[in-house]
């Protein structure tokens, strides 16, 4: 009797219509699969595509923090600039018609950087490093919109990205600072000493311990009171006298050229041995104007940074005729075998004593190289003022 029915069972089930049970066949058992199945895979690719477009955005952003960071730092110790340059990068690689404002002032901090403990400290009048942080937010109403998963519902997702940047690195900058000690300038030398050592102050606490520093002074002729890495550079810097006294040159004009030269000399001697970690070199020129031609009829010779080959004058005793223009031609001159060397130069100039200040200002910029720049301030207590600005051109680095 169990053998009739199995049978029959199996002869009536052949037969049954494919919407009994036990009847699905394969083709019906993998449409039911695939039925379930394919929502299922098409919606987990849909959380991966978003899942990757959420890292591309967010790699996007801090991108674009690093950008601003590192233009908004090289501004510094300028808050006000610094701020404003910051955001004009974002806007550049993130324009606020495509992805709203992505940062805002508030979202600025000027301060500090300890390379110790790795870690940000805002406020500081002089501030050497910068923080910023950009955001796309729901509350900013710049949230990054999700691709799939909008489709079920969810909104916009919170994401912001920090990066901190500052001037200074653990890599030495080295300088040559060429001091003007004419007569002309010799009544501002308590704040032009002063902002030497301001000078030393900002390598010390921002550039490596390798950073070197030499300093030259010059009226009609070069001297080198230190040479590059002399342990007692404080020392020299404030030994600094009019010249004519304490060692100093003679009074004799002011021939930039020959203070550039000696600067030269000492930088591609072989007395100096730049430090292997070395992120740049640079000659500082500080003085009250533009080259002064003595009437006295000096020669200028190579010694000098000029060429020895001045017009000499008629009569029985000609003698030497350069001109304040050949003198700062000969400067123009050092300014080009500096940079040549790879050394940028910087001008410091105060105007409070010129009588043409703005052609002097106008020739001590003909002689900026590199990544040199040229300052200018009426008032002698600024000159540290402009020498932290100096400063601040080192080398900038993403620290955060």
């Amino acid at each position: 009797m169990i053998r009739y029915r199995l049978l029959a069972y199996r002869f009536l089930g052949r037969r049954l219509p494919r919407w009994c049970g036990g009847g699905l066949g394969r083709a019906g058992s993998i449409a039911l699969v695939a039925a379930v199945s394919v929502p299922v895979v098409i919606g987990m690719a849909g959380l991966g595509v978003d899942a990757g477009y959420l890292d591309y955005r967010g790699a996007q952003l801090q991108a674009a923090a690093d950008a601003a960071v590192l233009a908004g730092s090289a501004s510094l110790p300028n808050i006000t600039a610094a701020s404003a340059a910051a955001i004009t990068f974002a806007q550049h690689n993130m324009p606020a018609a495509k992805y709203g404002t992505v940062l805002s002032s508030s979202d600025i901090q000027s301060g500090s950087w300890d390379s110790t403990t790795h870690s940000f400290t805002a406020g500081g009048s002089s501030p050497s490093a910068m923080k910023i942080t950009l955001r796309q937010t729901t509350a900013t109403g710049n949230g990054v919109p999700m691709l799939f998963a909008s489709m079920l519902g969810f909104g916009p997702v919170n994401m912001t990205r920090s990066a901190v940047a500052t001037y200074g690195t653990s890599s030495a900058w080295d300088v040559m600072i060429v001091h003007d000690v004419s007569q002309s300038f010799s009544a501002q030398m308590t704040s032009s000493k002063a902002a030497d050592l301001a000078l030393l102050s900002c390598q010390h606490n921002h550039a490596g311990s390798a950073s070197q520093t030499g300093l030259t002074v010059f009226t009609s002729f070069g001297s080198v009171l230190s040479t590059m890495g002399n342990a007692n550079i404080t020392t020299k810097i404030n030994s600094l006298a009019q010249c004519g006294t304490g060692g100093m040159p003679a009074c004799s004009g002011s021939n930039l050229a020959a203070g550039m030269y000696q600067a030269l000399q000492t930088m591609t001697g072989g007395a100096y041995h730049p430090s292997a970690n070395l992120a740049g070199k640079a000659v500082i020129l500080i003085t009250d104007g533009s080259p002064n031609a003595t009437a006295a009829g000096q020669p200028y010779t190579v010694a000098q940074g000029g060429t020895g080959n001045c017009p000499m004058s008629s009569g029985r005793n000609p003698t030497p005729t350069c001109t304040d223009a050949n003198l700062l031609s000969f400067a123009q001159t050092q300014a080009n075998a500096l940079w040549a060397h790879g050394i940028s130069v910087f001008t410091i100039f105060y105007s409070g004593s010129s009588g043409s200040p703005t052609t002097d200002a106008a020739n001590l910029a003909s002689l900026v190289r590199g990544v040199g720049r040229a300052y200018s301030t009426p008032t002698a207590s600024q000159l540290s003022t402009m020498m932290a600005n100096v400063c601040s051109t080192m080398p900038h680095a993403l620290v955060q």
